[in-house]
């Protein structure tokens, strides 16, 4: 049986990781995936990690961590709301608001990229990346696992949150039991997943390998 997938997700920490926050978050698991995703991002940009960005009048305001590129150079910093929630904060006449919000979403997908492969490994697949354009200003990066046992899965992580997820090769209700583990894996990773639609995928679709990009921009929609 296969079975395809879409989900909606949003950077979030439980209320449990709230308190003393300061103390603890540094330490905390997504702190590392978050610390890792604007190490990456920064590299693609050239630039540094800080844990403050200033603002146009040359004020400096402390957060978390915070990301400098050559796109923008004054700065973004992460913060957490108490509801948990990722806050990004930039002053928009600091520099190419465009860039900030760009560099934002990258954050965003890369977190979940690397949130989905720690989750997809410890499921017992390997593993291959590669990105795909999908638009001028738009890139998706796609994920394609595959276990020993032959079942697979085909990942279109999108910039602003979405995945379509493609699994194949099941037998018998498994599919279900990874779809369902892989969604409670993300969400110890601090992601907040909704769930958009998951469905069985009918003999004539075939495998969705992913190998039009604009067949992928539909699908995230």
């Amino acid at each position: 049986m296969s079975q395809i997938a879409s989900y909606h997700t949003e950077i979030r920490l439980p209320p449990s990781r709230l308190v003393s926050i300061e103390a603890g978050l540094q330490n905390s698991p997504c702190m590392e995936i978050l610390r890792l995703a604007c190490e990456k991002v920064t590299r693609d940009h050239g630039g540094i990690l800080s844990q403050a960005y200033q603002d146009n009048r040359g004020q400096i305001h402390k957060t978390l961590i915070a990301v400098q590129t050559n796109d923008f150079p004054r700065g973004i910093g992460l913060n957490v709301g108490n509801d948990g929630r990722l806050i990004f904060s930039y002053d928009s006449y600091a520099g190419d608001e465009e860039s900030a919000q760009e560099i934002c979403w990258q954050i965003r997908q890369t977190y979940l990229t690397i949130a989905l492969l720690r989750c997809l490994n410890q499921l017992g697949f390997n593993l291959e990346t590669r990105e795909k354009d999908v638009s001028a200003s738009e890139r998706v990066i796609v994920i394609s696992g595959r276990k020993c046992s032959g079942e697979g899965v085909n990942i279109a992580v999108g910039q602003y949150g979405a995945l379509k997820l493609d699994f194949v090769g099941y037998q018998g209700l498994s599919c279900t039991g990874d779809e369902i583990a892989l969604r409670r894996s993300l969400q110890a990773q601090s992601i907040e997943v909704t769930v958009e639609a998951v469905r069985r995928k009918r003999d004539e679709e075939g495998l969705a390998g992913w190998s039009n990009a604009q067949h992928i921009k539909q699908e995230l929609g």
